[in-house]
């Protein structure tokens, strides 16, 4: 399963910054089972579920809980501007793009700002790479394979 060519968004979800194969909704939208198995494989073969311990030297679980921590903080600052004027809006905005962008770990921030319409339509657009055509106008994932 490629990023770049699958739509990833819908193989996995994140729950509190911890990734996790939708297995359900994959069964419901490919019946034969590859979709899912592909993104199980995935999954398994880059270790999206690590949770290091002892003396594991992957640090990814560390650099995503960053990332979500992040993505949270600047949600919650976005709440702050909202009632703004535009050009405060738009510099926050300005702010949270940046910021995924260096951090990476797109799946995360589009989860945190899940409600958030204005915020998604910019990350889609700001992750180079990103096929829009998994995506609706308002910035969720469209449940196609």
């Amino acid at each position: 399963m490629w990023p770049d060519e699958d739509n990833t968004a819908i193989a996995y979800s994140y729950i509190n910054g911890i990734p996790k194969v939708n297995e359900e909704l994959l069964i419901k939208l490919d019946s034969t089972g590859d979709y899912l198995k592909r993104a199980r494989n995935t999954y398994n073969l880059v270790g999206l579920g690590n949770l290091p311990m002892g003396k594991d030297r992957d640090r990814r679980f560390g650099q995503r809980n960053t990332a979500y921590q992040k993505a949270l903080n600047s949600l919650e600052h976005w709440n702050h501007m909202k009632d703004l004027s535009k050009e405060y809006q738009n510099d926050m905005k300005n702010q949270i793009i940046m910021t995924a962008l260096g951090d990476g770990f797109f799946s995360i921030w589009m989860e945190v700002f899940c409600d958030e319409p204005e915020i998604r339509l910019a990350l889609i657009e700001a992750f180079p790479g990103t096929n829009l055509n998994y995506y609706d106008e308002k910035g969720c994932v469209k449940e196609i394979i």
